[in-house]
C-alpha cells in the first residue's frame, strides 16, 4: 500500500472544504473531489492519476482501459485540463485505493 494512502485523519488539510456526498481521494496529503460513481483510484506508471467505477487490473504493462484521468477543479468548479501527477511510485501496481467518503470517514 502506498504511503499517502496509510496517512491519517489528522494528517489532512481540513482547511479545504469537501462536499459531504462526494468521494475523494488523498494523494500527496492533498484532497481531491472525485465524480460520485467513483470507487478506486491509483497511479499508472508514468505518474499520472485516474480514478475507476470498478477494481482495476494491470494489463500489458499498464492499468486496463476502464480508468478516468484525474482533473483538478479551479476556484468556479470548472475542471483545469490537466491530469494530476505526483512522483511515480516505484512499485506503481500497488497503489490501488478506495475513495473515502466524508460520511463514512467520520
Amino acid at each position: 500500500m502506498s504511503a499517502m494512502s496509510q496517512q491519517t485523519n489528522q494528517d489532512l488539510d481540513h482547511s479545504q472544504s469537501i462536499d459531504p456526498e462526494r468521494p475523494f481521494a488523498v494523494i500527496d496529503g492533498v484532497l481531491i473531489e472525485l465524480p460520485p460513481e467513483a470507487r478506486f483510484y491509483m497511479q499508472d506508471k508514468r505518474g499520472s492519476w485516474f480514478y475507476s467505477i470498478r477494481k482495476p487490473r494491470p494489463k500489458f504493462n499498464d492499468w486496463t482501459k476502464f480508468k478516468t484521468p484525474i482533473q483538478p477543479r479551479n476556484e468556479k468548479g470548472g475542471f483545469i485540463p490537466r491530469v494530476v501527477q505526483s512522483p511515480k511510485a516505484e512499485d506503481w501496481e500497488n497503489t490501488v485505493c478506495r475513495v473515502f467518503f466524508p460520511t463514512i470517514a467520520k
